[in-house]
């Protein structure tokens, strides 16, 4: 799993503000980098609506992208990104606390099983060996875990609900089609090849011999040590040195020696000559759909939030605001 995904397992604890998409998995980690406990700067880091945010509530998300990258946050560079990632965490709090209030306002609730099911969950996933799990097991962040598993149910029931609001027509769907068919649908001319690389030019020779007397690229690979692969060639996109030796080859014809970019030396069996190929509407429209979906259900989505942050009145008290520098009186 990338890395990204813990972000928005833990991280986000569920539901991903941004973008709306569904929740990734934890990646074990062997080691996270040891945070120094130091008394918090607030208690209160904001208020939302006139409900609070703690330090701890900032402190728990912290660690868990800490979880995510391993980044060791050492130095004044360190400690200027450490910083920015925290007021990057509150801005994403601020902005989840206010979806999981609009979610109690539409009727939105999480019941006690639903929130233990979601806290254990979120247990679950926590790498063994990392500063979070460390503080976890030591009795910390007992608050945050519930707090944070029961916006994660109404969050997801919000989305839902959000979800269901949109529509896609078959009319988008064939416009969108229609905009992006070659830029995105196009397939151009390509060769699927059979290709062995090896250390030296003498082995690519040799190779070249025994494929050219009739040997698959799987007997040659066996002989010779190395695993053969499945190249796919396009022009401008891939190679030129691979893609110009195997271009005007039919298929089961073996390229010369080729010197790769990575310093080892190629040779490829053509396998396959694909022409130039469009991907109809009807199989493409799937991936339109879900493309239509997932644009819609973002906008819907910022749409709510700037709505919601213009009526709600949201206090921060930290980091705190340098003050502005005095106006000079007039005819100074």
């Amino acid at each position: 799993m990338r890395r990204d995904r813990l972000v928005s397992s833990l991280g986000v604890l569920g539901w991903v503000v941004a973008l709306g998409v569904a929740v990734g998995a934890w990646q074990a980690k062997p080691r996270c980098p040891g945070v120094a406990e130091s008394p918090p700067p607030v208690r209160v880091v904001a208020r939302v609506g006139g409900e609070e945010l703690l330090w701890e509530d900032l402190e728990f998300e912290v660690l868990a992208r800490q979880a995510a990258s391993g980044v060791l946050y050492e130095g004044l560079a360190g400690q200027k990104q450490l910083k920015e990632l925290q007021e990057s965490v509150l801005e994403g709090l601020v902005t989840r606390l206010l979806l999981v209030q609009e979610a109690g306002r539409r009727g939105h609730r999480a019941d006690p099983d639903e929130v233990d099911k979601e806290r254990n969950r979120l247990l679950g996933q926590v790498p063994q060996g990392t500063e979070l799990a460390r503080r976890l097991a030591a009795g910390r962040y007992r608050d945050q875990l519930d707090r944070f598993s029961r916006w994660s149910v109404v969050g997801n029931k919000l989305l839902a609900q959000l979800r269901e609001q949109v529509r896609v027509t078959p009319d988008q769907v064939e416009a969108y089609y229609r905009r992006n068919r070659d830029r995105l649908f196009r397939q151009p001319p390509s060769v699927l090849a059979d290709e062995l690389v090896f250390p030296t030019r003498e082995k690519a020779q040799r190779a070249l011999d025994l494929l050219s007397s009739g040997k698959s690229p799987e007997e040659v690979g066996r002989e010779l040590g190395v695993e053969p692969r499945r190249t796919l060639l396009v022009q401008g996109a891939t190679d030129p040195a691979r893609t110009r030796a195997v271009w005007d080859l039919p298929v089961g014809r073996v390229s010369e020696v080729v010197e790769t970019p990575e310093g080892g030396f190629a040779v490829l069996r053509v396998a396959e000559r694909r022409p130039e190929s469009i991907t109809p509407l009807d199989r493409a429209r799937p991936f339109i759909e879900r493309v239509l979906r997932s644009t819609e259900e973002r906008r819907l989505l910022a749409e709510l939030v700037a709505d919601l942050k213009s009526k709600t009145r949201v206090e921060r008290y930290w980091p705190e605001q340098a003050p502005s520098p005095p106006t000079p009186s007039p005819g100074r």
